[in-house]
């Protein structure tokens, strides 16, 4: 609220005009310096009698002061006073912003509609004031709670309409507030480019108004939308400006929140110790501030750094706590972590039924929240647990559910993509429409000035005889003016065509960029190898192919583990990055090469015959034996790998994630068998009957007709 809707900035005299500046010192602190800010109004109000005029400003001001430092209570308390005293004195101004402090107040409460009817109410008083600058901050209120019920587009429009009257107000504080939101709103429909441009427009008018409180927070959003636009490294640079300046501050809240999300980012990067050194350092300061959403968080941090590390029980301390204190403290979204993390447990230990009730849990969590996302990975997670528990049937129906979200989701993502896209084509056609009516316009300026002028040049035919010599003036000047109008016409459509060909121009370089998101989409980023996503895109296609066989080649590096905990991940990147070229070297262009996950690697060959199986196994385990893998040591390092494999025909490739769910347990084999060995089961006429009997029991291969097993083990094999 301005000072000037302040009854004391009216007072002339200088008493009060000292006074009213007073009250301007701390408005300025209110959002940077709270604490203080809390302090001195509270002893200025006591010195007031309670007839002062200075009462309802100072009043509040307190009550703002407490909503900010999340002192509900007391804020409650001061708004119904503030409430009492502007209905006594007839305040307009005042009782519509008790109205809209009660408003944010029931908003914090997840009391929606009482918050929007305060709003109106606010609304039909100021109906006959002038326009304060108060009607624009009722219309942002607004705009937050559509955002909370989940109404985007209308909380984007509202809260573009009150950036527009805080811009003319020059109320850069509410501006810059109004630029967070519609950055956030933005991020929520995918559009992270134009999100990042405003939370970087917010992040500059909180720099000018020296608001680090505001800053700090604006970093972190500004870090999450560019994890969303994978800049990982950007993002970890934002978030250590964030503990920056928290730690600048004195803002332990804000520095141990800061220190958990780089725990995060690093987590992302598979940068296992940095993440675990900042999860911790979190963690401590957490505990020290009783900050419980963000203890869970950094448990949840650590419990995922155990798990990499392989202990069970570790992991489940820490996500049992995280799980405790996210239920607690109602903080839904910090619930999958720990329910990921104790699934895991379980299915170390073998517990499957506790495993499944993780993931049941999940699952349920996720529909009640509508996010398809923790759905996708509550369905991996049964699939495992019925694989594990041999209930094939359930695991192919939740691994049938889980494909159909996924495939939901990237749709979805690639829709957003095209939203964006189709955004920013139809800002371009609508400058592209405002230059042709401006370029209308001035052509009928051209056509009025022209029909004076042949007005005028009547005009002087009557009065030819006498006014000859001005007659040949005004002829000589029509003919100038409408040869200079021919070229300008003539300028005016050369414009028009040039900005038709950038337009274009800018669509085919749109075309270009989603092109190239595709593809980056359906690639490894490591090995430039294929990716999950590109055989869950492409494969079908494949069901017409000319008769013949698939066969699928699952290969693991044995002791990869050993590898990256000896020489570091960087080593092991490097390894996987030489197996990926090995891989093109043994097999064909027109082959599928894909990074199946970790160390793991799947092979999809087209053959005429199942016998070029084995050979091709081999073949494959030799070369890996006998090469000199270079991780930037003084000694190459040799390294083995386990191949397990299975065929298909070309006309059951429905039938995939069968075959490659046989063929791991063919490598399952091998690893626990030899290990630098392969193990393949070969049919003659594979079905999905034939497949879920060896699924169920490899071992019946040796007694159903038409399976051949092949190894390179001499000993007896072991598959359980």
């Amino acid at each position: 609220m301005a000072l000037s809707e302040h009854p004391a900035a009216s007072n002339s005299n200088s008493n009060d005009d000292s006074m009213v500046r007073d009250l301007a010192s701390l408005q300025r602190i209110k959002h940077s310096q709270p604490s203080e800010a809390l302090l001195q109004t509270q002893q200025w109000l006591e010195q007031l009698t309670n007839d002062d005029p200075l009462q309802l400003p100072l009043t509040l001001q307190l009550a703002e002061i407490h909503y900010l430092l999340d002192n509900l209570d007391q804020a409650n308390v001061m708004v119904q006073h503030l409430w009492e005293m502007a209905q006594r004195a007839h305040s307009i101004t005042y009782q519509a912003s008790a109205l809209k402090l009660k408003s944010m107040l029931a908003r914090s409460r997840a009391e929606y509609v009482s918050a929007r009817q305060y709003l109106l109410e606010a609304k039909q008083l100021l109906a006959a004031q002038p326009d304060t600058g108060l009607q624009a901050e009722l219309l942002y209120e607004n705009a937050i709670l559509d955002f909370f019920q989940g109404q985007i587009e209308q909380a984007l429009n509202s809260v573009q309409l009150a950036k527009r009257s805080f811009m003319q107000s020059e109320n850069l504080r509410m501006q810059g507030k109004a630029e967070n939101i519609i950055g956030i709103l933005l991020g929520t429909q995918g559009r992270y480019e134009e999100s990042l441009q405003a939370m970087l427009s917010a992040l500059d008018i909180a720099e000018k108004l020296s608001d680090g409180n505001t800053q700090t927070a604006l970093l972190n959003n500004i870090a999450v939308t560019l994890q969303k636009l994978d800049d990982s490294q950007g993002a970890i640079r934002t978030y250590q400006q964030a503990l920056a300046l928290a730690q600048k501050m004195g803002d332990k809240q804000s520095e141990a929140l800061a220190l958990v999300n780089l725990g995060s980012s690093h987590l992302s990067l598979e940068q296992w110790q940095i993440a675990q050194d900042y999860s911790t350092q979190g963690l401590r300061l957490a505990r020290e501030l009783n900050a419980r959403v963000t203890i869970a968080r950094a448990l949840n941090n650590l419990a995922q750094v155990a798990r990499q590390q392989n202990q069970p029980r570790q992991v489940s301390a820490l996500a049992e706590e995280a799980l405790e204190i996210a239920e607690q403290t109602g903080d839904t979204s910090a619930l999958a972590g720990p329910l990921n993390q104790l699934f895991w447990v379980h299915m170390q230990t073998r517990s499957y039924q506790a495993a499944l009730a993780m993931a049941d849990r999940l699952y349920h969590l996720a529909i009640q929240h509508s996010d398809e996302e923790n759905q996708a990975d509550a369905l991996a997670m049964r699939t495992q647990a019925y694989t594990a528990m041999q209930q094939p049937q359930l695991a192919l129906t939740a691994l049938q559910e889980q494909m159909s979200i996924q495939q939901r989701l990237s749709e979805q993502q690639n829709n957003r993509q095209l939203a964006a896209m189709r955004s920013r084509f139809e800002a371009t056609q609508k400058d592209l429409e405002i230059t042709k009516l401006t370029q209308q316009q001035k052509l009928q300026a051209v056509e009025l000035e022209k029909a004076k002028l042949e007005l005028q040049s009547r005009q002087a035919q009557r009065n030819v005889m006498m006014l000859a010599m001005l007659a040949a003036f005004l002829l000589f000047f029509m003919l100038y003016r409408r040869w200079n109008q021919t070229r300008l016409t003539r300028h005016l459509v050369a414009e028009v065509a040039k900005r038709t060909e950038d337009l274009k121009r800018k669509n085919l370089e749109l075309k270009s960029a989603y092109e190239i998101v595709e593809q980056r989409s359906l690639t490894d980023e490591l090995t430039g190898l294929r990716n999950r996503r590109y055989l869950l895109k492409h494969l079908p296609q494949n069901s017409s192919a000319p008769s013949g066989h698939w066969l699928f080649f699952l290969m693991d590096i044995d002791h990869f583990k050993q590898i990256n905990d000896t020489f570091g991940h960087a080593a092991g990147d490097l390894v996987l990055v030489q197996m990926a070229e090995l891989l093109g070297t043994v097999f064909r262009k027109t082959d599928y090469l894909i990074r199946w996950g970790g160390e793991e690697f799947l092979i999809m060959v087209q053959s005429q015959s199942l016998s070029s199986a084995a050979d091709y196994a081999q073949r494959l385990r030799n070369l890996v034996a006998s090469f000199n893998f270079n991780i930037g040591q003084a000694e190459p390092l040799k390294v083995t790998c386990s191949i397990g494999f299975t065929n298909l025909l070309t006309q059951n490739v429905q039938l995939w994630s069968q075959a490659i769910e046989l063929a791991d347990r063919c490598l399952y084999s091998a690893k626990h068998s030899s290990r630098n060995a392969w193990v393949g089961l070969l049919m003659d006429s594979p079905c999905a009957a034939t497949l879920t009997k060896l699924l169920r029991n490899p071992e019946l291969s040796n007694e159903q007709q038409g399976v051949m097993l092949a190894s390179s083990v001499s000993n007896k094999l072991l598959w359980h």
